[in-house]
């Protein structure tokens, strides 16, 4: 995929200003910088979720996405297991992720019966069940732990092996070995 020249203003005000940037087919990529960069409008741009106002983004179509948002969007009235099911493309996965991410007793529970960070992983999960190209992580760790982070952090990497992740942060540290690492603080606009 490639971004060329684009620009995205809400209301006026430059969020993302001649930006330009070419991904790799595959491989871990670290989109990182200050709240207010750009980071999810150009989450939301590669989505199709929105259109850049000026410039292009080109090699999207065909391709398979899988999204995590910074908010969790599960469904109130499915159980965790049910959450991820929905897009899992192999029917045994579900419990199987549940079980890795340590939240096998939470299956059968609906999301305003888990914790915020229990939501927060049944989220990654669900985004990780899909079968898909490119995944795009958004704030996936927030609000974990060191020692969760590390362990769902292997998850990630073990599960978009092979495909393009996109982790969305607020830093460098948020994966350390990636392949590529934009600061979109520094000349997104």
């Amino acid at each position: 995929m490639r971004l060329e020249s684009v620009c995205k203003s809400y209301d006026g005000v430059p969020v993302l200003r001649d930006f330009s940037l070419t991904l790799p087919a595959r491989g871990r990529v670290l989109l990182y910088g200050p709240s207010g960069c750009g980071k999810t409008t150009l989450t939301r741009l590669l989505l199709g979720l929105e259109k850049p106002d000026s410039g292009q983004i080109l090699g999207r179509e065909g391709l398979r996405f899988s999204v995590q948002f910074q908010e969790d969007r599960l469904f109130a009235h499915l159980t965790a297991l049910r959450n991820i099911a929905l897009v899992a493309g192999d029917p045994q996965s579900p419990a199987a992720l549940l079980a890795r991410a340590g939240l096998s007793d939470a299956a059968e529970k609906k999301p305003a019966e888990l914790s915020g960070g229990m939501r927060r992983r049944v989220a990654l999960l669900r985004a990780l069940a899909a079968p898909a190209e490119v995944y795009i992580l958004d704030e996936p760790f927030k609000g974990m732990d060191r020692a969760l982070r590390e362990q769902m952090l292997a998850l990630v990497e073990e599960k978009t092996a092979g495909g393009l992740l996109l982790l969305v942060g607020h830093e460098r540290e948020a994966m350390p070995d990636a392949d590529l690492a934009v600061d979109l603080g520094e000349g997104a606009k």
